[in-house]
């Protein structure tokens, strides 16, 4: 065996290590701000969306989803992507449509893909006496509460029917509203099935994955509730004679 020049080895090696440390001081920052310029791209709206925003003319024709063909690669199948700041024009526009879209449709809540645009925006009809309609920007539902209750739902994207689904009675709600605050809402009942509903729909999710038991129409749907309601009144005047 040849005897071996440990410094040179020692110096190759140091030569390595420092061109191995430039290599990496110059390609991982490309990397990250590649990632950056790559969530833009994604979070930013397309030319084609703000072209959209700008000559749609509501009210909308609302996006429906056909049960004897179902569309599941289509726009109600999709995760709607976010919004990024900076784009307050555009989520004006989109806020404006969806509002007068909603009030012409005669529904309590509405998401953006039900209108054919897969970003994060829904509208809810807060069930109280102001029957104030908010709109929600990348809303989230952080807290699920354990008790769940039966209810009929029905959906502007299927028409003509419903059924019965179970949701938390209460969540809590994280969103931004369009002039950029963070709002943490409490909800239950009645609204905070809507909120599921519409944050369902942001997921590429409908009521009809959630059914329990068979989807109906809505006239045979509106006579049993009626008379489920009755015989919960009926239980009722009996509870309160007791």
């Amino acid at each position: 065996m040849k005897g071996v020049d440990v410094k040179m080895i020692k110096l190759q090696l140091s030569r390595r290590n420092f061109i191995s440390i430039s290599l990496a001081g110059l390609f991982l920052p490309a990397c990250s701000s590649g990632l950056q310029r790559g969530n833009q791209q994604t979070l930013s709206l397309l030319e084609s969306e703000k072209s959209w925003l700008l000559k749609a003319k509501p009210p909308l024709d609302i996006v429906q989803y056909k049960l004897e063909n179902p569309d599941l690669k289509g726009v109600l199948r999709q995760k709607a992507k976010s919004f990024v700041p900076a784009q307050d024009k555009y989520i004006s526009r989109l806020e404006k449509i969806m509002r007068i879209t909603l009030n012409h449709s005669g529904g309590v809540g509405l998401a953006a893909p039900q209108i054919g645009f897969s970003r994060q925006m829904i509208l809810v009809e807060k069930q109280n006496k102001t029957k104030e309609i908010i709109c929600c920007l990348d809303p989230e539902i952080i807290h699920f509460s354990k008790e769940k209750v039966d209810g009929y739902e029905g959906c502007l994207s299927i028409k003509g029917y419903g059924g019965k689904v179970a949701r938390s009675k209460r969540v809590e709600v994280k969103y931004n509203t369009p002039e950029g605050n963070a709002i943490h809402y409490k909800t239950s009942g009645w609204e905070a099935r809507i909120f599921q509903h519409e944050i369902d729909h942001l997921n590429g999710i409908l009521y009809i994955d959630r059914l329990k038991g068979k989807l109906l129409p809505l006239e045979e749907l509106r006579k049993i509730r009626a008379k489920e309601t009755a015989a919960a009144e009926i239980k009722h005047q009996r509870l309160m004679l007791v």
